[in-house]
């Protein structure tokens, strides 16, 4: 990917937009700088951050949002428009790569089985919007009731799917062959493997793999004051755990995956130290930000009178 393809430039180590960038953090050794890249956002593993920093990675016209089911959009796009991606990314099905006119390459993120669960549960309870919200809390589901009425090995599921199921909006359910096939993928598909738990390195070996420039960017859709699979029973854990036996399977891989990698891309320690740092202060700033704007929109908001 040479500099005019990304919407900004970085000349001696520094993104021209004014955030400061240690010409130490990417390393020399660019494995897939020409490829594209697909991102496979698998649900409740920090996907929303990492596609907040894609979007300022990339122009507009170089990448593609894609959610299933919804391929109508994408099937729409003119031939033209799809040789000029650089980028896909959203929670979409293997096999992307098949309908992109250039070689692509993907990445994705894993989790903590237990946490990303317990983030999954939460997040439907507390948004109404979602369509397990009403039943969850008309059958009052505890969690690990919720364990048996959803597909809880989410990241196999989404691993092992195909274009073909996605378009139904049905990506069936986990067995044996499902794990089988996810994590062959995970080892011969995906280039680069983040975890959840080690964000800002896993997001620094992304960018020595693809040759991308760093930039700073606020974590996105964390949530807080949710319990943690620390706070569980040993009883509940222990259900969880049988449960989420593929999901478990499969990021002890992806743990495997990325030290290796890690250890491949040898990124220094200053490196790590400057980035996670700089990009600490950086959401910092941001949320302070955020807030001041909040409060000034409320202050501006005009005041109904009562009748």
């Amino acid at each position: 990917m040479n500099r005019g393809e990304l919407d900004r430039d970085v000349v001696d180590g520094v993104v021209v937009d004014g955030d400061v960038v240690n010409s130490d953090v990417v390393d020399s050794s660019v494995v897939d700088r020409d490829a594209a890249v697909i991102f496979l956002h698998l649900p409740k593993t920090g996907g929303s951050t990492l596609a907040h920093v894609l979007e300022r990675t990339f122009s507009e016209e170089k990448r593609f949002h894609l959610q299933v089911p919804r391929f109508q959009e994408w099937d729409d796009l003119p031939a033209a428009d799809r040789a000029r991606l650089r980028c896909v990314y959203g929670h979409l099905p293997f096999g992307i790569h098949e309908m992109l006119p250039r070689p692509a390459r993907y990445l994705t993120f894993l989790r903590d089985p237990v946490e990303r669960f317990l983030s999954d549960y939460y997040y439907v309870r507390e948004r109404p919007e979602h369509p397990a919200h009403a039943r969850l809390h008309e059958e009052g589901w505890a969690v690990e009731e919720y364990a048996h009425k959803v597909e809880a090995n989410a990241m196999t599921l989404w691993l092992a799917s195909d274009v073909e199921r996605a378009r139904t909006g049905r990506l069936g359910v986990v067995d044996d062959a499902s794990l089988v096939l996810a994590r062959k993928r995970l080892e011969q598909d995906v280039a680069v493997v983040g975890l959840v738990e080690h964000f800002d390195e896993s997001w620094l070996m992304a960018a020595a793999h693809f040759g991308w420039p760093m930039v700073r960017y606020p974590r996105i859709n964390v949530s807080s004051g949710r319990p943690r699979a620390s706070d569980l029973t040993p009883e509940v854990r222990t259900i969880l755990e049988e449960r989420l036996r593929y999901d478990r399977a499969l990021y002890a891989d992806a743990v495997a995956k990325w030290e290796r990698q890690r250890s491949e891309l040898a990124i220094s320690r200053g490196a790590r130290w400057w980035h996670q740092s700089t990009n600490l202060i950086y959401g910092i700033l941001h949320r302070g930000t955020s807030r001041w704007r909040e409060a000034r929109s409320r202050a501006q908001a005009p005041v109904s009178e009562s009748s």
